[in-house]
């Protein structure tokens, strides 16, 4: 009896977590996989261009540069699934990655009321949505989130071995996509200590672990022996012209124009001219700024800046990376905005129910309004242009 009762209790504990798990693996599915192969007419020129780059081992080999992407989509073209929801669904499965992978983040930065407005917030952005319903690789520069994952995780695992090998094989995959190198270096050293430890502890595995990781990049190392004008691109760098300082300082000023007032025309990721942010996202990633500058002293606020400022240079060089580098640290500060909101009203209303549940109802209304508008910008509103039909008109 008395165990019948623990079960019970412990059924109807678990019961709303479980609900409320499935219930966001709904909505995640729901707006990456709905309608993905006609929601437009047909590819884009980029996306028949990856898939070419994709066709053979000898191509991918003779450009290892997102090699990962590109091995996934030729396993799915020898197995002959040619169409937009096999193509597309790749980047449809790194985007739900990507948005677990940031929940979890959240989750242990703040609490998990913080954690699932800031992945909704995410997940229902049309700048997130556009890259990760494209048959194109573009979305992997959403997988910084990954290596800001595995440092939370690192912090507290005691497992040592399984975090290097983990750690060895998210760097080899990491190093795959262009200008990433320098996150990693970045990464590296915000971890170093963590590290040590764990190599301390199991110096043996820390060395297989290195031989690991050494052994899946040989396909990288060897294509840009090949080829070493691949070299430019692996850092980051244009591939045919150097970047002035001049350039890069109109590209670096050009940023927060894109963001807030008019974005770049360009009908395979955005409507029109359109911002990349409205103005709730630009509000609190704001104040996440102004929040995280005095934690200034904390790891992850040092780690979040420095990172941004890494990002925001590999853009501004003009070569392979864009803007979609920014994204997880973008929402990452308008979540950090969002808790400072929270922490604020409770501190003036500490110990009052009402209070906190208005707080929570009109942070989540604005968060629901806010995803309404870019469902409907990218669901309606996106297809529906011209511009948006002229572009993706080539048939598989």
């Amino acid at each position: 009896m008395y165990s019948t009762k623990r079960l019970r209790l412990l059924l109807i504990r678990l019961s709303w977590p479980i609900f409320y798990s499935v219930l966001a693996a709904l909505v995640v599915g729901f707006l990456l996989f709905f309608r993905l192969p006609s929601l437009v007419p047909g590819f884009s020129a980029s996306e028949v261009a990856v898939r070419a780059s994709a066709f053979s081992v000898h191509t991918i080999i003779k450009n290892p540069l997102n090699a990962p992407y590109k091995a996934a989509l030729l396993c799915l073209l020898k197995l002959h699934h040619h169409g937009a929801l096999a193509m597309r669904g790749i980047s449809a499965l790194i985007g739900v990655l990507i948005v677990a992978l940031f929940y979890y983040v959240l989750s242990h930065w703040y609490t998990r009321r913080v954690a699932l407005l800031g992945s909704a917030l995410l997940v229902s952005s049309s700048w997130f949505l556009h890259y990760a319903r494209l048959a194109d690789p573009g979305i992997l520069y959403g997988l910084p989130v990954i290596a800001l994952a595995y440092g939370t995780w690192l912090r507290i695992t005691k497992r040592s071995g399984l975090a290097l090998f983990v750690g060895a094989a998210l760097m080899a995959l990491l190093m795959y996509i262009p200008g990433l190198v320098c996150l990693l270096v970045a990464g590296g050293v915000w971890q170093s200590r963590a590290l040590y430890q764990h190599l301390k502890r199991q110096p043996l595995l820390g060395v297989l672990a290195f031989l690991f990781g050494f052994t899946l990049l040989l396909p990288l190392g060897y294509g840009l022996l090949l080829h070493p004008s691949l070299l430019r691109t692996f850092v980051g760098l244009p591939a045919h012209t150097w970047p002035t300082p001049l350039s890069i300082l109109k590209n670096i000023g050009s940023l927060p124009y894109q963001f807030i007032i008019r974005g770049h025309v360009n009908p395979v990721v955005n409507l029109s001219n359109l911002p990349i942010l409205d103005i709730f996202t630009l509000a609190m990633a704001s104040l996440g700024v102004y929040a995280f500058y005095f934690q200034r002293r904390l790891h992850r606020a040092q780690l979040l800046f420095g990172a941004s400022i890494v990002g925001i240079v590999l853009v501004a060089l003009g070569g392979p990376v864009t803007t979609v580098i920014l994204l997880p640290f973008v929402y990452i500060f308008a979540a950090g905005g969002m808790s400072l909101m929270l922490q604020q009203w409770f501190t003036v209303f500490p110990r009052n129910p009402l209070a906190a549940i208005i707080a929570t109802t009109l942070l989540s209304i604005a968060v629901v309004i806010t995803g309404f508008y870019h469902v409907n910008r990218y669901f309606i509103a996106w297809p529906n242009a011209p511009a948006t039909k002229q572009t993706f008109y080539q048939k598989p």
